[in-house]
């Protein structure tokens, strides 16, 4: 199941809510937390900085090499361009946690 935008904002809502036993977040205040966040974390990256969320993992930006790739229809080789990427590494209590849930 994938969780979009949409969803995480009715989740964080809740969860504030439920938190600080109040009738309801206001959904434009939960909206422009999560898109400051969100954007922070986009500048972040775009800077080249390690973001590192404690207990959660670790986003970098990495630089990937160029390669040789084949177009199957032409049967052609071809030049991939070295490109950047953003890589997620979980840290190691995320990978516990997933690890603990997914046993029977």
């Amino acid at each position: 199941m994938s969780v979009g935008r949409q969803e995480l904002l009715k989740r964080v809502q809740k969860r504030v809510s439920e938190k600080y036993e109040i009738r309801a977040c206001p959904p434009y205040l939960v909206r422009e937390a999560l898109e400051l966040i969100l954007e922070l974390l986009k500048e972040a990256v775009r800077a080249g900085e390690r973001i590192t969320i404690s207990g959660f993992g670790s986003f970098q930006l990495v630089q990937t090499k160029a390669k040789k790739g084949r177009d199957f229809r032409r049967g052609t080789l071809l030049s991939i361009p070295p490109r950047h990427k953003v890589v997620f590494r979980a840290s190691p209590l995320l990978l516990q946690k997933i690890r603990s849930d997914a046993k029977p």
